[in-house]
């Protein structure tokens, strides 16, 4: 009886499923063990890299908006790629191209950092205490600043910048601080845009191994072309991007809470013209050749003869003009019949 018993609890067993050693005589199963790499521990996946994508895209074409307005001429910015660093390797390559990366990898001696000629500022993020770092390529800067101080911005010629020029700057740093404040909204942050600085003082705001993000942008007005670059903590785009998708969670959850009115209520805010008038009046045309600013028209209507409640050219009631409080009113009176609306019209 026993043996059957073992022999049907033997047939019954679930195979051992795939990719997973199967344990005999209470033998633990073999575990894979990978090593570490603390280099690329908390990159972005490929969902985050998409939103971090389509939100800056966004604040892109704000800015090509709202600058493009200010400056009075045609402005566009494009996100050229999203790149993760650590913050010394982010100095290494901000302010090179592919092809000087490649060299920095193979060839540099030591860390080269940003062109000391171009721009940097600072953006402080309040409440969380958080800066970032807007760094606007020279040529691109000198033509801003042409425009800003009344020039046409064509073909500026390069040179170092002074500290009016920095003053100028600084005026479309905090234009962009705003429309970025306006993108990371959901963060409820205030944003704003500090004095230029060397790029000597960038190691005071980061620690050289924190994790950050290289938003590469490139900007076209009056036929000259110059990146801007945006860099910011991996850690606060995370936090971002989770309170962005908690936001439209609660937005979807409201929305299918709600019911959506029918046609009838909607009906209801629909809006009419209306006036108060004095229907079939004539004026003779030598009265109306001798109007001018103050004088009085004689309209040959009683005072106590009511006008017209008229919603789409059609009376409704008759009315008298009042005032309530501060702004004017009509009274209304009888309701119009069908025969005199037909002869009103």
């Amino acid at each position: 009886m026993s043996d059957n018993i073992h022999q049907q609890e033997s047939s019954t067993t679930p195979p051992a499923s795939p990719g997973k050693s199967a344990t005999v005589a209470g033998t633990p199963a073999v575990r894979t063990i990978e090593p570490c790499g603390f280099r690329t521990a908390g990159q972005l996946s490929n969902e985050q890299h998409r939103s971090v994508t389509a939100l800056h895209e966004t604040w892109a074409k704000d800015v090509s908006h709202s600058l493009g307005a200010y400056l009075r001429v045609g402005f566009e910015l494009t996100l050229a790629s999203v790149e993760q660093f650590v913050f010394r390797d982010a100095l290494t390559y901000l302010g090179m191209d592919q092809h000087a990366k490649i060299a920095a990898l193979r060839n540099a001696v030591g860390a080269p950092t940003l062109p000391s000629s171009g721009p940097i500022l600072p953006l402080r993020l309040q409440p969380t205490n958080t800066t970032c770092i807007l760094y606007i390529e020279l040529e691109l800067a000198l033509a801003i600043i042409d425009l800003l101080l009344g020039g046409s911005g064509a073909s500026p010629s390069a040179r170092e910048l002074t500290d009016i020029d920095e003053t100028v700057i600084l005026v479309a740093g905090n234009l962009l601080a705003r429309q970025l404040e306006n993108a990371w909204r959901s963060a409820s942050v205030e944003i704003t845009a500090d004095e230029c600085v060397n790029t000597s003082h960038l190691q005071q705001f980061f620690p050289s191994t924190e994790r950050m993000l290289l938003l590469n942008f490139t900007g076209l007005t009056c036929e000259t072309t110059g990146a801007i670059k945006l860099l910011v903590p991996a850690a606060f785009l995370s936090s971002l991007l989770r309170q962005a998708g908690g936001d439209r969670s609660q937005q979807e959850l409201r929305i299918r809470s709600f019911p959506k009115p029918t046609l009838s209520e909607r009906l209801l805010d629909a809006e009419f013209n209306a006036a108060l008038e004095i229907p079939k009046l004539r004026i003779p045309v030598r009265e109306l050749l001798e109007l001018v600013p103050g004088a009085v028209l004689h309209l040959r209507v009683p005072v106590k003869e009511p006008g017209y409640m008229s919603v789409a050219g059609r009376p409704l009631f008759e009315a008298v003009a009042v005032r309530r409080g501060e702004q004017r009113a009509a009274q209304l009176g009888r309701a119009v019949s069908a025969k005199v609306q037909e002869m009103q019209l």
